[in-house]
């Protein structure tokens, strides 16, 4: 809203099936689900959402009547004026795009700061992207922890029996609380 967006859009990049996945949408349309474009095939997709992710460069554009690359009944009937979209890289990876569509022509501030804007967004992602590994290792660490534990455990119950029947009492009564 502060930069007076008619639609804005951001895309994630799914490198394993070479999609974008619509994840937010505001202005227009705020659907993501069910939108024509909520899910783009790289490898086929022709408009302009689709060559700023297979070549990484941002795409800026005032004036859209009359350019085949834009639904012109669309551009017509919501008086769009003018797009820049950017990919969200980070270290050169791609992590998304984000389309931005105005009904007034783009000064060249607006596109600096929808560029800055890109580039924080592209940061926060590969952040969360961080902290769900960081997560993910802290979580198999700890059930590594509790394995260690566990074993020894058995280790000192085997140690301290005298004979099977005893040995084999103890580990079950470890085992049985553990696999609940």
């Amino acid at each position: 809203e502060d930069l007076d967006a008619a639609l804005a859009r951001v895309w994630l990049y799914d490198p394993a099936t070479n999609t974008l996945e619509l994840r937010a949408s505001g202005g227009l349309s705020s659907e993501t689900t069910t939108s024509s474009r909520a899910r783009i095939d790289l490898a086929t997709y022709p408009y302009k959402v689709g060559e700023i992710a297979r070549t990484r460069r941002p795409f800026v554009k005032n004036g859209l009547l009359g350019d085949p690359q834009f639904e012109q009944e669309w551009v017509a009937r919501e008086g769009i004026a003018a797009v820049a979209g950017f990919p969200l890289l980070v270290g050169g990876e791609l992590r998304g795009v984000l389309i931005h569509f105005a009904r007034q022509p783009l000064a060249e501030e607006v596109v600096e700061t929808l560029a800055n804007f890109a580039s924080v967004v592209a940061s926060a992602l590969h952040d969360v992207e961080l902290l769900g590994r960081e997560r993910a290792a802290r979580e198999e660490a700890e059930a590594a922890h509790r394995r260690a534990a566990f074993l020894a455990e058995a280790v000192g119950v085997l140690a301290s029996a005298l004979d099977e029947t005893t040995i084999l009492e103890r580990l079950g009564a470890m085992i049985v609380p553990t696999s609940l």
